[in-house]
């Protein structure tokens, strides 16, 4: 079993930063006039593809010890100075002087999530898809970020807004994109991003009506051998506390680690 220590946590926490980050390094490539931008402060990752993005938050604050006030004035002014609220993502391993300044300064808790890891070891099996499942690397990014985002809205319409969402998050220059199929129809999608030894897992979607049918257990496998394939140790997934998916995924042999 996986002993979740500071040192361990801290892992974690810079491998998603550093996934979200590179994903709005991307953005700003392919879209210069959005003023999309990173930002190393306090230990932490500053993140800003656009206001309203779920990306768009500090990452990893206090995991290198004080967060000073002048420090968390930065983290502000940056997120204020481009027309965005302030979201800050709290692991419970950050430094209490983290903790402090954010109650000194009015902020409350938006949501919650869980984080859930699981050893990785050469030679290990995982699920196989079930019959009438195919999974597979994807070479389109724009088809798979629409189906990502037909899953994620719960709706096959979708915008162009919308699907920006799914454009954002897939970026195949630090990670592999994997769509899976049923009768030749794409229906599910999922990421998995290496640094350093550890493999996160997200982008997971299921387009509505396909549900139930194990689409989800066969991108996790699929990415899970890729992340052995890799070499990787640790595999990392978040996940909303009581979900599908913290089920789908403990039925994996992950586990929880802590909630942020």
């Amino acid at each position: 079993m996986l002993h979740v220590t500071r040192e361990v946590a801290t892992r974690i926490e810079r491998t998603q930063g550093r996934e979200q980050a590179a994903a709005a390094e991307a953005w700003a490539e392919r879209h210069p006039e959005s003023g999309a931008a990173v930002e190393e402060v306090g230990g932490g990752i500053l993140i800003f593809p656009w206001a309203d993005s779920p990306l768009t938050k500090a990452e990893g604050l206090g995991l290198e010890g004080e967060v000073t006030a002048e420090q968390f004035d930065r983290v502000e002014e940056f997120f204020r100075s481009r027309g965005s609220a302030v979201h800050v993502t709290l692991s419970p391993f950050a430094d209490p002087s983290l903790f402090r300044l954010l109650g000194e300064r009015g902020y409350r808790i938006e949501e919650m999530e869980q984080v859930l890891v699981r050893p990785l070891a050469r030679g290990e099996r995982f699920a196989e898809p079930a019959v009438g499942v195919t999974v597979e690397r994807a070479e389109d990014r724009d088809l798979w970020a629409r189906v990502a985002t037909q899953g994620f809205s719960d709706r096959d319409e979708v915008s162009y807004e919308e699907v920006a969402v799914g454009e954002l998050i897939a970026n195949p220059a630090r990670a592999e994109l994997w769509i899976a199929y049923v009768g030749g129809e794409p229906v599910g999608t999922g990421i998995v991003a290496f640094f350093d030894g550890a493999a996160s897992l997200y982008g997971t979607s299921t387009r509505v009506q396909y549900r139930g049918r194990g689409v989800q257990t066969a991108l996790l496998g699929a990415r899970l051998r890729s992340a052995v394939d890799a070499g990787c140790d640790l595999a990392i997934v978040m996940t909303a506390a009581g979900s599908q998916s913290q089920r789908n995924v403990e039925r994996a042999a992950f586990r929880v680690a802590y909630t942020k």
